[in-house]
C-alpha cells in the first residue's frame, strides 16, 4: 500500500521525510509553493495533488476548475496522482439536505468527466465518491468507459475524516462490495484521510493519506503499536503520558523508540523530532501491510 504523508511542513522536517523516499500529498489551495519548491526532491517517492475542495469549502471560496487543470498540466510530468475538483454539499453550520448531497454528487461526476477530457494524463485523475452519497454514483463510475473502452483505473473514497470507525467500516464494506460485483473489480482505490492501520489491513486499499504524523507530534504525542503515547514534558499530567505507564512498560517503550533514532528526552522536548518519528513509524507500518493477503480476506467475506 502507498502511504502519502500530507504536507507541507517545515523545510527541516521535509528534508528528513525525503530521505525516507516518502510519498507526499500537497493541497492545491495551500501547497502550490511547496509543490514548485519540492517537486523534484520528492522522487523517487510519489507526489499526489489534492484539489483542496474541502479546504476551499470551509473558507467559503470556490476552486476554478479550468485554472486547476492548467496548473496541473503545467506540472504534469512531476505529478503521479491528482484529485478532481469535487463538490461539497451544504455548509458547516446547517449541514446538507439529501437533495444537496445528490446535486453535489452529480456535479462532482460532471467535473470529473470535464477534467478527464482536458488533463494531460487522464489516467492519473481520481474520481471521488463520498460518505453519504447514493451508492448509484459509485456504481455508475465503475461501469463508465472512455471512447477507447477503458474503465476508470483509479478512484478515491472521501468524507471519512471525523467519522466513527463503525461508519467508516460500513462505508468501506458497501463500497468494496459494489466494486467486487462491478465490471471493474480491480480498480485501484485511494482512501482520503484514513490511516487507521486496522482498517487499512482489512480492505484492498491501494493508497491512503494522513496528516496524523504532523498533528500527533504537534499535540505532544508519538505513534506506537499500542496507540498514541503522549511524551511532551509539558503534558505530563495527561493520563496518556508515558510516565503513567507501569515501570516495565516504560522501559520497553524507551527501547522501542530507539528503532526510529530518538531518545525519550529528545521526543519529550522537541516537536519536530516527534513529527519525524511519526513519519518513520508510519512508513514502516505501511510497508508491512500485505496487499495480497488483504484482497483474499475481503473477498472471502462475500
Amino acid at each position: 500500500m502507498d502511504l502519502y504523508l500530507v504536507g507541507p511542513e517545515k523545510a527541516n522536517i521535509l528534508e528528513e521525510v525525503f530521505k525516507l523516499e516518502a510519498n507526499m500529498l500537497f493541497n492545491y489551495i495551500d501547497g502550490k509553493n511547496a509543490t514548485d519548491a519540492y517537486k523534484t526532491n520528492i522522487k523517487p517517492g510519489k507526489l499526489f495533488i489534492d484539489s483542496g475542495a474541502y479546504s476551499a469549502w470551509t473558507r467559503g471560496v470556490e476552486i476554478d476548475v479550468d485554472e486547476y487543470i492548467t496548473w496541473i498540466n503545467e506540472r504534469a510530468d512531476y505529478i503521479d496522482l491528482f484529485g478532481q475538483v469535487d463538490v461539497i454539499p451544504g455548509d458547516k453550520i446547517h449541514g446538507a439536505t439529501m437533495q444537496q448531497v445528490i446535486e453535489a454528487a452529480e456535479k462532482t461526476w460532471e467535473n470529473y468527466l470535464y477534467m478527464r477530457e482536458r488533463v494531460k494524463y487522464p489516467e492519473r485523475l481520481l474520481y471521488t465518491f463520498h460518505v453519504g452519497e447514493p451508492i448509484q454514483y459509485l456504481e455508475r463510475a465503475l461501469e463508465w468507459k472512455d471512447p477507447q473502452g477503458n474503465l476508470i483505473p483509479y478512484i478515491a473514497l472521501g468524507g471519512m475524516v471525523g467519522k466513527s470507525e463503525s461508519i467508516r467500516r460500513s462505508f468501506l464494506d458497501n463500497c468494496f462490495d459494489v466494486i467486487r460485483r462491478s465490471s471493474n473489480p480491480n480498480v485501484k482505490v485511494h482512501a482520503f484521510g484514513m490511516t487507521t492501520f486496522k482498517l487499512l489491513s482489512n480492505y484492498p486499499i491501494t493508497s491512503a493519506d494522513s496528516t496524523a504524523w504532523i498533528m500527533t507530534g504537534a499535540n505532544g504525542g508519538i505513534m506506537t503499536d499500542v496507540g498514541v503515547i503522549t511524551v511532551s514534558e509539558q503534558q505530563s499530567n495527561q493520563s496518556s503520558h508515558y510516565s503513567h505507564l507501569p515501570k516495565h512498560l516504560q522501559k520497553a517503550f524507551e527501547e522501542s523508540i530507539k528503532e526510529f533514532g530518538f531518545t525519550l528526552e529528545k521526543l519529550s522536548t522537541c516537536r519536530d523530532s516527534r513529527i519525524i518519528h511519526n513519519a518513520r513509524y508510519m512508513m514502516k507500518r505501511a510497508k508491512n501491510i500485505d496487499n495480497n493477503r488483504r484482497v483474499k480476506i475481503r473477498r472471502a467475506l462475500f
